[in-house]
């Protein structure tokens, strides 16, 4: 499943395989995004745009319960909706 991109390691598995392995050469982009501070840099980027949740989520064009789980820590952003809001998600993360 892991060839098909179904299923991906957990942050867990992938902190582990960190102390043995080089990330930048096991890691494709989506799961740097979930090794990285993504919550907080979207914290930020909402608030310095003075967005709220709802209107965040509507720009990145997932509802505002799946917004607020990835903001609130409860859910990290599925590979689907990475793929779906990857460039948007991209540029956000890349502001300083």
């Amino acid at each position: 499943m892991y060839e098909n991109d179904y299923i991906h390691p957990s942050r867990i598995v992938l902190y582990k395989l960190g102390t043995v392995l080089d990330l930048d050469y096991l890691c494709d982009d989506y799961s740097k995004l979930l090794l990285s501070n993504y919550i907080d840099q979207l914290k930020k980027w909402r608030i310095k745009n003075n967005f709220s949740m709802r209107k965040a989520a509507k720009f990145l064009e997932v509802p505002p319960n799946t917004y607020i789980s990835w903001e609130n820590g409860l859910y990290d952003i599925g590979i689907n909706n990475y793929n779906k809001i990857k460039e948007k998600l991209l540029d956000i993360l890349k502001e300083p």
